[in-house]
């Protein structure tokens, strides 16, 4: 295990060859849970480096530092259903659902899925808000337009279009290399 003293001792040694400074104030010490609690705090003494348990969010996402479960993306969830509320009091035509569906909706979680590979029964939470949404009616005795297992499919196979999340998320992954 690297000591602290010789890591900030190789950051002093580079900061002093390039002219540039670092701000300890910015750095956070993140250890394994198999450390010793007092080790660890030990180390982050010993380095001037804040010690914390959680890495926290970046890009306003939770950094994964254990088992990824289905909590990890209630955010995202409660953030669709936050954005699709108020476009439910307006009474919107079955096509004008449809295009909010594919645009707002189906943007919140385009980072989440260029970057890792979404849970299926949150990619089913997110496709069932959806459906949900387009196929919600005034009054629930009229007919729906399309039946909800075909609004996945194409138009020309008589389905209108709405983009399963996993294979928008396996597109984007392959997309990105």
């Amino acid at each position: 295990m690297a000591r602290p003293s010789l890591i900030k001792q190789c950051l002093g040694d580079f900061c002093s060859s390039f002219g540039q400074r670092v701000n300890y104030h910015k750095f956070i010490l993140y250890v394994s849970p198999n450390i010793n609690r007092g080790r660890a705090s030990h180390m982050s003494q010993q380095a001037g480096i804040p010690l914390k348990m959680a890495l926290g969010k970046y890009l306003g996402i939770p950094a994964i530092h254990g088992r990824v479960t289905r909590e990890r993306y209630q955010p995202l969830l409660l953030r669709i259903q936050k954005k699709l509320a108020p476009w439910k009091a307006n009474r919107l035509s079955f096509v004008a659902r449809l295009t909010v569906v594919n645009s707002v909706s189906a943007s919140i979680p385009v980072y989440n899925m260029n970057t890792e590979l979404i849970l299926s029964g949150v990619c089913h939470s997110i496709d069932k808000l959806n459906k949900d949404f387009v196929a919600e009616e005034e009054n629930k005795n009229k007919m729906h337009h399309v039946a909800l297992d075909k609004m996945a499919l194409q138009k020309k196979h008589g389905g209108v279009s709405i983009h399963p999340t996993r294979h928008a998320n396996l597109a984007m992954l392959a997309k990105g290399g």
